[in-house]
Parts: structure tokens; C-alpha cells; sequence
């Protein structure tokens, strides 16, 4: 019996080896945890731009087959949407619509950085999308789509490479 109460561990070291499992444990539970809610947001990023590329190709279908006028297409296109974009495109057509003659790159701003902080977009996403909105507003149907065309290439290489980046990170 003496001869195995060398080999005891004190009952303070036990303690601490405890402590250090339980901690090993919250650190692994921890970054677990954060691995998760990144992941989810680089879904809901790509998710988001989705929304936003299709939202954009009804803006394009409206103005080209509608002959809709600008004001007049995001107003159809505001009434369908019920998803992540709806709150700018409400706010948008607002802006639109009040009678305080700002410009549409100026409603365009206002109305996307309202509602950008309830998405995953990135900075460089949020800026694609400003970038949109300046070209817009001004100038004729023909050239309206191509902007919108230009966007919607843009756009979708952005989304390709956010795809190929997340199966890289995930």
C-alpha cells in the first residue's frame, strides 16, 4: 500500500488538471462556436447577393420589356419583394416619391445604407451596389440596362468567387 501512495497524485495537482480539461473544453467549444457563426455568414453573404442579382434582373425585365420608367419599375418590383430587400426598396421608392428633389443616386445611398447593416455584405459588396446607383439614375433606358448588365457580370463573378472562398474557409 505504501508503494502506491508514491505514485498518488495530491489531491491540489487533481485540482488543476481538472481546471486546465474544463478550460481546454470551453476553448474548443468556443472557437467551435465561431467557426459556425462565420460559416453561416459567408452563406448568408453569398445568399444576400443572390437576392440582390435577382432582384436586379427583374429592375432589368421591367425597364426593358415594360418600358417601365425608372421610379415606375422599382415600384413593381417593391410590391413582389418579400425577402432581405424589401426594407430598401420601400425606402428607396419613398425617397422616390417625396418631394424633396434629390437626385436617385442620392435616394439610391440613402436608402442602401439604411437597411446594409441587416445584411453579410462586405464592404467591397456594399460599395459594388453604391457604385450601381450612381450610374443609374440619369440617363436613358438603353443605357440604364447596360449599366444594369455590367452590374449583374460583376456581380455574379463576385458571388463566383465567394463560392470558391468558402469552400476554401469552410
Amino acid at each position: 500500500m505504501e508503494a502506491l501512495r508514491e505514485y498518488m497524485i495530491p489531491e491540489g495537482v487533481v485540482w488543476i488538471i481538472e481546471i486546465k480539461i474544463i478550460g481546454g473544453l470551453l476553448v474548443i467549444a468556443a472557437t467551435t462556436t465561431m467557426g459556425f457563426c462565420y460559416s453561416n455568414r459567408l452563406r448568408l453573404r453569398i445568399k444576400h447577393l443572390r437576392n440582390f442579382k435577382r432582384l436586379m434582373i427583374y429592375l432589368k425585365g421591367e425597364i426593358s420589356h415594360s418600358s417601365s420608367s425608372l421610379p415606375d419599375a422599382i415600384a413593381i418590383i417593391a410590391k413582389k419583394e418579400k425577402g432581405t430587400f424589401e426594407d430598401f426598396l420601400e425606402r428607396l421608392l419613398g425617397e422616390l416619391n417625396s418631394l424633396k428633389g434629390i437626385r436617385f443616386y442620392e435616394a439610391w445611398e440613402q436608402s442602401f445604407d439604411g437597411m446594409v447593416s441587416k445584411t453579410c455584405l462586405t464592404k467591397e459588396d456594399a460599395q459594388l451596389i453604391r457604385g450601381l446607383g450612381k450610374t443609374m439614375g440619369h440617363m436613358d433606358k438603353h443605357t440604364q440596362l447596360q449599366c444594369i448588365d455590367m452590374f449583374l457580370n460583376e456581380l455574379e463573378d463576385e458571388i463566383n468567387r465567394s463560392v470558391e472562398g468558402s469552400k476554401d474557409k469552410v
